[in-house]
């Protein structure tokens, strides 16, 4: 009797920690590129399922995966535009299929110049911080597979809790 209520107990811890990360996954905001809209010490809810779904778009905030000086780290940005779209900066504006973007959450200005065709299963992302933010005016468009979910829900400070 006792092995199987053991069983039982760890079976539905695995299976909640299953639903937890893939559908409610906690991640904590390190860094300033996505002020003013999350903060150093924020926690947001991704889902990992939302990536297979189709279910990411423009203008959505998602971590991904990138190698940077070696490390493999999480980072935290703001899709600017999806596979097929021409990307240009110019003169401190973002231009997307030759429409300049009314970017009301950017921060700072937009340094760069360039156009670049977003490939296919990628996305260009860019921090909302546009003066510290390393994104893909840097490491280029990021492909579909790093993508590790998209936020949903702005946890903590409580006082900001917010659905994206």
């Amino acid at each position: 009797m006792k092995f199987k209520e053991w069983r039982d107990s760890i079976f539905e811890a695995l299976l909640i920690i299953l639903l937890l990360f893939l559908f409610c996954w906690p991640v904590r905001i390190n860094g300033i590129s996505m002020e003013n809209s999350l903060h150093a010490k924020d926690t947001i809810a991704i889902s990992r399922v939302l990536k297979y779904t189709g279910a990411i778009k423009k203008g959505d905030i998602v971590v991904f995966s990138e190698t940077i000086e070696g490390d493999k780290k999480h980072l935290i940005k703001r899709v600017i535009a999806t596979e097929g779209d021409t990307v240009r900066i110019k003169d401190g504006n973002v231009y997307v299929n030759s429409e300049m973007l009314s970017e009301d959450y950017a921060l700072g200005s937009t340094m760069g110049n360039f156009r670049v065709v977003v490939p296919e299963d990628h996305y260009f992302v860019m921090g909302d911080n546009r003066e510290h933010s390393i994104d893909s005016r840097q490491l280029g468009t990021i492909a579909k597979k790093d993508i590790v979910g998209k936020a949903f829900l702005k946890i903590l400070p409580i006082k900001d809790i917010q659905l994206y």
